[in-house]
């Protein structure tokens, strides 16, 4: 299971990819990740989802028992396992195909606003989340090496995150919308792979810390 919690961000991000190329009519640079659901092989991305989802519940067990404090644990999985909430009900929220047109809420579906809701959500708890991991790292001998890292991503994910709203609230380079949004989201999954291959190898480094 452990192995599993490290490649599943891996397997995310590549299937991405692939379905990108192989889905008729998917652009990689105008249409957002959420589009694929909705698509020929929309099962796929679900799955995809799901799989996500539970490789980032798992992390969350996982890269919390390598905590030393009790306060580390309980943040750790607080975050990861809101993450893997966050995936699920986007797995179940499917969005609109509006990519192309400035965003406005009167062209959505109630599934299509319930969608967005759950994205507004993640932002809206995002500075909390990344506040706490920062502070819980620096009291972590083994994760304080990375305490600038989980700032530096977090913030950064966030700040291009609303950019990337505002651009598409305003109708702004709306042809490369995907392409920012999927490099956001590699910079984010980054973050997460390196702290489940912190976790994963643990054995091998921890025992000298």
């Amino acid at each position: 299971m452990q192995l599993f919690a490290l490649v599943s961000p891996i397997v995310f991000i590549i299937t991405v990819i692939i379905l990108g190329f192989v889905t008729p009519g998917y652009n990689h640079l105008s249409h957002t990740i959420s589009r694929l659901a909705i698509m020929k092989y929309g099962w796929i991305q679900t799955i995809n989802l799901l799989q996500f989802a539970y490789g980032m519940y798992l992390g969350g067990i996982q890269i919390g028992e390598t905590m030393k404090t009790l306060e580390g644990k309980r943040v750790i999985r607080n975050v990861f396992f809101f993450c893997a909430g966050i995936l699920l009900l986007t797995a179940a929220t499917h969005t609109d195909p509006v990519e192309n047109l400035q965003l406005d809420p009167r062209l959505l579906s109630p599934m299509g606003i319930l969608h967005y809701c759950v994205i507004f959500l993640f932002l809206v708890a995002a500075p909390f989340g990344i506040n706490s991991l920062a502070k819980t790292l620096v009291d972590e001998p083994n994760y304080r090496r990375y305490v600038w890292a989980t700032r530096i991503m977090g913030f950064v994910s966030l700040t291009g995150s609303i950019l990337w709203f505002i651009f598409f609230f305003s109708g702004i380079l709306l042809e490369y919308r995907g392409f920012f949004q999927k490099l956001i989201v590699l910079w984010t999954i980054s973050w997460i792979i390196l702290m489940n291959f912190r976790a994963f190898f643990r054995p091998f480094s921890m025992e000298r810390v």
